[in-house]
């Protein structure tokens, strides 16, 4: 099942829960750990492969973030993430996340191939805590990137594309949004997110979307 689906159930599933506006104390730390998928701004696509076992879920980026509270519903955060190339929620065929550019986007000296993409982010953040079981967390900050780009050479006549990767990293922003819903008494929380990252100098945006586990304390 492709994340879109589930990110898409988590969020209908938000509306059916009831809603008592009775505060809970909020806890200092937060350790998150989340499982999504992604979307590409711009002429690109994203690699897919058929995995020989069948997964309940797939996902192509992994992340954990840090979240310590700083003033009442202000908190910071960093966090880490990555296209997942693990065997873990990917199958069994040492399947790497790739995002490749379109044929008609093909130019000499252009991005060919995508990959290894590794993101650190820290942020400040506003959590909204006037529902017992429900955080709605908001809040942007900088990003930091580092990857693998592969550059075209050449182009054959039978349009085989003939490239050189190159080690590169970039700065940029981000804005992220998420809900949890808490149970054990506040201390672990599940819920969907988003995020919207933007790396000038890459030429790359892409928003992240997917769900989380969280523990409190």
């Amino acid at each position: 099942m492709r994340l879109s689906v589930i990110f898409s159930l988590f969020v209908v599933c938000i509306f059916q829960l009831p809603f008592k506006a009775s505060a809970q104390k909020d806890n200092n730390n937060s350790v998150v750990f989340g499982f999504s998928d992604y979307y590409v701004n711009g002429l690109t696509t994203k690699r897919e492969v058929v995995h020989r076992l069948p997964l309940l879920m797939v996902a192509d980026q992994l992340s954990v973030n840090y979240e310590r509270k700083v003033y009442r519903n202000f908190r910071v955060g960093v966090g880490f993430s990555a296209w997942n190339e693990t065997d873990f929620l990917n199958g069994a065929d040492g399947y790497t996340v790739r995002v490749r550019a379109s044929p008609d986007a093909f130019t000499l000296g252009g991005k060919f191939l995508r990959s290894s993409y590794k993101m650190f982010d820290a942020c400040a953040l506003y959590r909204y805590n006037k529902f017992r079981k429900h955080k709605v967390t908001a809040g942007a900050g900088v990003s930091y990137c580092k990857g693998k780009n592969s550059y075209i050479d050449s182009i054959s006549r039978e349009q085989i594309v003939f490239a050189h990767d190159t080690k590169e990293s970039s700065f940029g922003f981000l804005a992220t949004a998420c809900y949890d819903y808490l149970f054990l008494h506040g201390r672990f929380g599940v819920g969907p997110d988003i995020k919207y990252r933007n790396y000038p100098s890459f030429r790359f945006s892409v928003v992240d979307y997917g769900f989380h586990v969280a523990v409190h304390f």
